[in-house]
């Protein structure tokens, strides 16, 4: 999708999501620790704007507008130019310069981020593209594997009695 549909659909997704966040959060959240849960929206509108929620220090959940970057080219001389030979370089913006106008065509990414930290591996992402034509039940079937997760991750330190729930 491009940048001008992405934003649109953050925002819709500003607009939705978040009570729909509020309202599964809340089902789980005597069992964060203190402090826990948090929602967060860093009012980004384009590539890295992002909604959602931190159930611990150890979780938190995601939606998150990202630009889709190709990998960087390498430098390579023109054709027939030969080693140490002269030609023209296109002329790279220095710190501090202005930034260029953004390009509204430029393609970005929906994505639903699922951080998730285990003392094992350490932390682990789950990043999912959303498809643009999301609905609610899209939306749950990413919210609720997510809570579901963060639930058993409290009751097994509840058992083993280092879980700081209020």
């Amino acid at each position: 999708m491009t940048r001008r549909d992405g934003e649109k659909a953050l925002a819709e997704v500003r607009a939705r999501v978040g009570p729909r966040l509020r309202d599964a959060v809340s089902i789980v959240d005597r069992f964060c620790p203190t402090g826990y849960p948090v929602f967060e929206d860093n009012g980004i509108p384009g590539p890295g704007g992002a909604v959602g929620v931190r159930l611990s220090a150890w979780h938190s959940l995601f939606f998150a507008l990202e630009a889709d970057r190709p990998p960087p080219a390498r430098h390579v001389p023109p054709a027939g130019v030969l080693p140490g030979e002269p030609y023209e370089v296109k002329p790279r913006r220095m710190p501090g310069g202005p930034l260029p106008p953004p390009d509204m065509n430029a393609p970005v990414t929906l994505v639903c981020l699922t951080l998730r930290y285990d003392p094992d591996r350490g932390w682990v992402e789950l990043r999912r593209r959303l498809d643009p034509r999301w609905d609610d039940d899209l939306i749950d079937d990413h919210v609720v594997p997510c809570l579901v997760g963060f639930a058993h991750d409290a009751m097994a330190r509840h058992v083993a009695g280092r879980d700081g729930t209020r």
